[in-house]
């Protein structure tokens, strides 16, 4: 699986073979087929086990509150993913994450993962700041989403073109930027967007 995660960071899903991975992991390709059966149940495998442990953090740190503000949402939202790269392989997850959330054959793969755990944030947000549209405030968790990975990519870009092999990703920095960036567009969102009246707000929410 690290090797898996390492491969497809480092190029993508495309250019790398199940004898590529099983290369890296030093095994027979047999071993890797009899456990996965093919390159997209492994690739999926890869980006799971980590979405799980994401998904758990962020649902217990949502859960700390009885009525938690946008900040409060946000911080539960973001700190974890933050937190998960730092403890994996950084770069290859945070280039794998990228690919998966801009490319469309990966949307179901999204959805399955993350969509349960997004609602829980989404009805969250609606509480935080009654009466905004539920567009909008959809928008805005989407957009915070894109912003950690974005930031998490440029610091690793940046290391990449310096060529420091040390460099590390300052994710306290990171994560004080991105919380603030997505806590401004949310608020900045929901004072710029028409309100709805509440009896109006759809009783389902709109998938994530």
């Amino acid at each position: 699986m690290d090797g898996a995660e390492a491969l497809f960071g480092e190029g993508n899903y495309d250019s790398i073979s199940m004898r590529d991975v099983a290369q890296r992991a030093n095994v027979l390709l047999g071993v890797v087929t009899y456990h996965f059966g093919n390159k997209q149940a492994l690739f999926e495998a890869v980006v799971s086990r980590r979405a799980e442990a994401v998904n758990n953090a962020r649902l217990a740190e949502l859960r700390r509150y009885d009525d938690p503000s946008v900040e409060q949402i946000l911080d539960a939202f973001i700190g974890p993913i933050l937190s998960q790269l730092k403890k994996a392989n950084h770069p290859s997850y945070a280039k794998i994450m990228v690919q998966i959330t801009q490319e469309e054959r990966w949307s179901d793969l999204n959805l399955r993962l993350f969509r349960a755990t997004a609602r829980e944030f989404y009805d969250a947000l609606q509480r935080a700041v009654p009466g905004v549209s539920p567009e909008v405030l959809a928008s805005g968790l989407i957009y915070a989403a894109f912003v950690v990975l974005g930031a998490a990519y440029h610091n690793i870009r940046l290391s990449e073109m310096t060529d420091d092999a040390h460099s590390t990703m300052n994710f306290a920095k990171v994560y004080r930027s991105v919380l603030r960036f997505a806590i401004g567009g949310i608020h900045a969102l929901a004072d710029t967007a028409s309100p709805v009246p509440q009896s109006k707000l759809p009783s389902n929410n709109p998938a994530l």
